[in-house]
């Protein structure tokens, strides 16, 4: 019984495996080599694929973090404010993960 479990488990992962590498959306690569989703729509198709990568705002996940968003000010490194409003967005997983560590860590 415990081997058929097995067995079917591994013929699921397998499956899914197989079919999320089929929905997989091609994410342009900019100057430097590095894949970059500058396009609203390619982010919806990308979401469309794997819900995992949609972008949460991390305060409505983790209401205590505490944040030090420089670039939202003229504080930074450039001496422009380059983020119109102040923001943390993070994956949904990684938000999840992010919220399950003790709170004296964040």
């Amino acid at each position: 019984m415990i081997k058929r479990q097995f067995v079917t488990q591994t013929i699921l992962l397998f499956l899914v495996l197989c079919f999320t590498g089929f929905a997989q959306v091609e994410i342009p690569v900019n100057e430097y080599g590095l894949k970059v989703v500058n396009d609203i729509k390619l982010y919806h198709k990308l979401v469309a694929a794997d819900s995992g990568q949609i972008l949460t705002n991390l305060e409505s996940v983790v209401p205590a973090l505490k944040k030090d968003i420089k670039y939202a000010t003229k504080e930074n490194v450039t001496g422009q404010v380059l983020y119109s409003s102040p923001g943390v967005f993070l994956r949904f997983p990684a938000a999840i993960a992010l919220k399950r560590l003790p709170m004296n860590w964040h």
